[in-house]
């Protein structure tokens, strides 16, 4: 694992002290290059019981059929903030005879641009609020009732 820098991270994001960038394979149980899931749902889901306890976010899907797994911090509301959007992100190729996903480390960039959530550092059991029906089912949390995901949409749009 890198060092806590002094001045300036070597991933070059420009985020200063307290930043710690850490590459995927200090990452334990992320998926690794080859890796294959039933489905991009799964691999979603793997990426954030990986990312979870080590960031306190989680992931989400992403580009053109939802093939690409970002980081959660890739919303566009973190490109005000210093660093910008994470460009953290797990390609996928679709496995055609099996029906399943193949993890592809050629078209993925492994490198955070931000270290862990603040509630994270002062609570390692602190977990952010899961809102992915998919995971949450994962996770064995009930799903969001309507009016729950009214309110995160509406607050959403209210920060940007």
């Amino acid at each position: 694992m890198k060092q806590l820098v002094r001045s300036f991270c070597e991933c070059s994001s420009g985020v200063e002290t307290n930043h710690r960038c850490l590459l995927s394979q200090d990452i334990p149980n992320l998926p690794q290059h080859g890796d294959r899931f039933s489905s991009i749902d799964e691999l979603l889901i793997a990426c954030y019981r990986a990312l979870l306890p080590v960031y306190g976010n989680g992931a989400k899907l992403s580009g053109a059929g939802q093939h690409v797994v970002e980081c959660s911090r890739a919303n566009r509301i973190y490109s005000k903030v210093p660093g910008g959007r994470c460009k953290w992100r797990i390609g996928t190729e679709q496995v055609e005879t099996m029906n399943e996903v193949r993890v592809d480390y050629t078209a993925s960039q492994l490198l955070h641009n931000h270290g862990a959530a603040e509630h994270l550092k002062k609570n390692p059991k602190w977990r952010p609020p899961i809102k992915n029906p998919v995971v949450r089912a994962a996770f064995g949390l009930a799903p969001l009732e309507l009016r729950s995901l009214i309110d995160v949409r509406f607050l959403a749009r209210s920060t940007r």
